[in-house]
């Protein structure tokens, strides 16, 4: 733009006729449009607004106020700058003559307004920003000159709200300035000035407060320590002030910490005393003594949670006695007997129950407990004497019944109302039986049920043992074998003799591994149970059934069938090495069927009980044909 005012200016200057007036003021035209255009773009930056809101903060103290006037002085610099700028325009147009020489009045006044359509563009467009930035600036400059000393009291610190207390002491500090303060700046003296002196007063009256706590005396008598506490915090805030690069900085003495706080300081430092003396004194308790007591009153102390009750009452009470007088014993003369009735009057104290109820569970309970399970075994010894010298067992009967139970936990801990154990329940009736006592005895009912188990379990392997001893004595003796058993009672008792004598080698070493028998040893489950000797008539039948030979002129053995014997169904296709062999097995409720063919020719078709021994036999003269008659495996 300057360059085209100087092109023209040195035309005129050498009196060129091609520049005449009209084209003079053609060219100064274009050139004042490009600077209204530019005039819309180019916002003021030259701190107008800031120096206009610091030269008169009370008429721009508020924030939405300052906005709309300065808005009007912010256009009035606008029009006055472009004013100017045009001015020098025209003036070098002129080539050193008067612009309204060359231009004429009337030209050169409208060349130098903005225009009200361009100012008020320009305006909408800049002014946000520029009073936006301009007004943090002004902030900032009157911010770093608010200075004060004012501090709230100590009592403000403690009494007042924050909210409140923070209002009152910015209109205070504002107040101070001498001129109004921007509204901006509340916040700023409210964050900076104000929030940190009352969090300092804070931080200074939990201080003192600690101080109180920590600080050292050996005053036992409440009184006397209220008094030194107090003095020592006097005297520490004096000290404080006394070294302090500013002394007005320093907080004195907060009066609740000294007032409604220091006694509450001073009962939990005293109680906290006694809970300390609760924790080291040795308290000496014997278990025969509470066991005696336990004996002298058994029916207060059936239930754990009573007896526990009662003896925490009781020794909790001695503790806490002997505590009072180990505390009033190293007080001053003068100060114990004020202690001693301090302390008394707070038994109840949460601290002092909780040092109470430590020491109980160290140095009571334990004992308490192991006293309890001694007069619990006391209890069942002279209750169920065969429960506790093992002795007692519930029989081959009622074990054997009780095994195949589904409910079998329940039923033994339900033990008490079990067919066959009236006796040994109506032992306890009407007498005061100990939690633990009934405890013991469940748990010596269950481990003999359990025992039942393991003896039938034991008393089956010895069975199965039979069985095999039976078939190798057949195998052995072949027709000798059935000339002397004839029929299925003969082998019963066989299997029977052959499995009680290998229950009888076995039964101590099963039953009672750690070789701890009671006296009566002998007699439990010797004899088998009900439900073995029903396996054994099975065990023998089955023997039977398999060792029957309807050929026994035949060279084959006893015992190893033909196939023959279990065929059925036509015989519509040969076998041969190629013939593709199956074996189904089925079960129907309490059978089993077991059908074996080759190809689509059953060769053997059988329905057994669901038992062990039949099912196996049956399988057995499957495999045995298939090894012996077919394959030819040796």
């Amino acid at each position: 733009m300057n360059a085209i005012c100087i092109l023209l200016a040195a035309a005129l200057s050498t009196g060129n006729a091609e520049f005449d007036k009209t084209a003079i003021e053609g060219a100064a035209k274009i050139t004042l449009a490009k600077m209204r255009a530019e005039a819309q773009n180019t916002p003021l930056n030259d701190g107008t607004l800031k120096r206009e809101m610091l030269s008169d903060p009370a008429k721009y103290a508020n924030r939405g106020e300052a906005e709309a006037a300065t808005r009007a002085v912010y256009e009035r610099e606008l029009r006055a700058r472009y004013a100017k700028d045009a001015a020098a325009v025209l003036e070098r147009l002129s080539g050193g003559q008067r612009a309204e020489d060359v231009f004429g009045e009337e030209f050169c006044a409208g060349a130098k307004d903005l225009g009200d359509e361009v100012a008020a563009n320009a305006v909408n467009a800049q002014f946000g920003g520029v009073f936006y930035q301009e007004r943090a600036e002004a902030c900032a400059i009157q911010a770093t000159g608010i200075v004060s000393a004012t501090r709230p009291s100590e009592a403000d610190i403690e009494t007042k709200d924050e909210g409140l207390l923070r209002a009152e002491m910015v209109e205070r500090i504002a107040g101070e300035q001498g001129q109004p303060v921007f509204e901006e700046n509340l916040t700023y003296i409210s964050e900076h000035i104000v929030g940190p002196v009352i969090e300092d007063g804070r931080r200074e009256r939990q201080r003192q407060l600690e101080f109180l706590y920590q600080v050292r005396s050996e005053a036992y008598s409440p009184v006397r320590l209220a008094e030194d506490l107090r003095n020592a915090l006097e005297a520490d805030v004096a000290e404080r002030r006394a070294t302090a690069e500013d002394p007005s900085k320093v907080w004195n003495v907060f009066p609740g910490v000294v007032g409604g706080e220091l006694g509450a300081i001073v009962e939990r430092r005293t109680v906290d005393r006694l809970a300390n003396k609760i924790s080291d004194i040795q308290f000496q308790v014997g278990g025969e003594a509470i066991a005696a007591e336990i004996a002298a009153n058994p029916e207060a102390h059936v239930k754990t949670a009573d007896s526990e009750r009662i003896f925490a009452d009781k020794y909790g009470t001695d503790i806490l006695n002997a505590a009072i007088d180990h505390l009033g014993a190293e007080a001053p003369e003068a100060e114990r007997a004020e202690i001693a009735q301090y302390v008394s009057e707070r038994r109840g104290n949460g601290l002092v129950q909780s040092a109470l109820a430590n020491k109980l569970q160290t140095d009571v309970m334990p004992k308490w407990r192991d006293a309890r399970n001694s007069a619990a075994g006391l209890f069942v010894n002279k209750i169920w004497p065969t429960l506790a010298d093992g002795t007692w067992w519930p029989g081959e009967e009622l074990a054997d019944e009780t095994a195949f139970r589904v409910d079998y936990d329940q039923a033994v801990a339900d033990w008490r109302n079990m067919k066959g154990l009236e006796d040994l329940a109506a032992a306890e009736a009407g007498k005061p039986v100990m939690e633990e006592a009934d405890q013991i005895a469940d748990r010596i009912v269950r481990q003999k049920f359990d025992l039942g188990r393991t003896a039938l379990a034991g008393q089956n392997n010895a069975v199965d043992a039979a069985h095999d001893a039976v078939l190798k004595q057949i195998t052995e003796r072949g027709q000798e074998f059935f000339d002397e058993n004839p029929d299925s009672a003969a082998v019963q008792e066989l299997v029977k003799q052959i499995s009680e004598d290998f229950w009888e080698e076995r039964r101590e070493g099963l039953i009672w591994p750690d070789g701890n028998l009671p006296k009566n040893a002998k007699d439990q489950y010797r004899r088998l149970f009900p439900s073995v000797d029903k396996r054994i008539e099975l065990v023998a039948k089955a023997i039977m059934d398999e060792m029957k030979d309807p050929n026994p002129n035949t060279d084959k053995s006893p015992g190893e069938p033909r196939l023959s014997d279990y065929a059925s169904g036509d015989v519509d296709e040969p076998m041969t090495d190629k013939s593709d062999y199956s074996i189904s097995i089925t079960r129907d409720g309490d059978f089993i069927n077991v059908t074996f063919k080759a190809g689509k020719r059953t060769l053997a078709k059988n329905r057994v009980p669901a038992k062990k021994v039949p099912f196996k036999a049956t399988m057995d003269k499957i495999t045995g044909w298939l090894i012996r008659s077919y394959y030819k495996l040796d």
